[in-house]
């Protein structure tokens, strides 16, 4: 549903071990290959925004 698309996408921004509980239930992954694309999705996300932050520091 919208909602709980709009509710993930804020999650992903805010905590990212919340996103993960919520997507857990809402998507009803039905194995563990599902569940580790979503974990690589947030590590890349958190790695992106890390280094983003060093190099704005680095200015």
């Amino acid at each position: 549903t919208v909602i709980g698309n709009l509710v993930m996408e804020e999650l992903a921004e805010l905590d990212e071990i919340t996103y993960v509980r919520f997507a857990s239930v809402y998507k009803s992954f039905k194995d563990l290959d599902e569940i580790e694309e979503l974990l690589q999705q947030i590590t890349n996300r958190v790695r992106g925004k890390k280094k983003s932050s060093v190099d704005d520091e680095a200015y």
